[in-house]
């Protein structure tokens, strides 16, 4: 199974578990992503906006952390037994669309009440 994760900006991008456990053809459907979408192997989990968008000192001691702003990626995890059984390499991949994209169409297909809608 593929899990699908929220992904925020910095060094500590998730807390918690996935947002979904999916087949990889499910990801592909609900989520459009694609081989392309490949960001790094399953032993260094990718990281966004660190150190080409740096925070400034005194924006880190006002606002206390880049993780503030929400989740800002989706990111697919792809374990070696799912990607060996479609042809893709085993890691991350970074799908196209906004975490409210994401969390609308996968709860959707789940039945989940948008109640326990994360913050974004």
């Amino acid at each position: 199974m593929a899990e699908v994760w929220l992904w925020r900006d910095g060094e500590e991008p998730t807390t918690g578990g996935p947002l979904a456990k999916l087949p990889l053809a499910d990801c592909l459907a609900r989520l459009g992503v694609s081989p392309a979408d490949f960001c790094s192997g399953l032993s260094t989990p990718p990281r966004f906006e660190t150190s080409k968008y740096p925070l400034s000192k005194g924006v880190r001691i006002v606002m206390g952390s880049p993780n503030l702003r929400g989740y800002q990626h989706v990111v697919l995890r792809l374990d070696e037994v799912e990607s060996q059984a479609n042809s893709w390499v085993p890691g991350f991949y970074r799908c196209p669309g906004a975490p409210a994209e994401a969390w609308q169409l996968l709860s959707a297909a789940d039945g989940r009440d948008d109640e326990e809608k994360k913050d974004f």
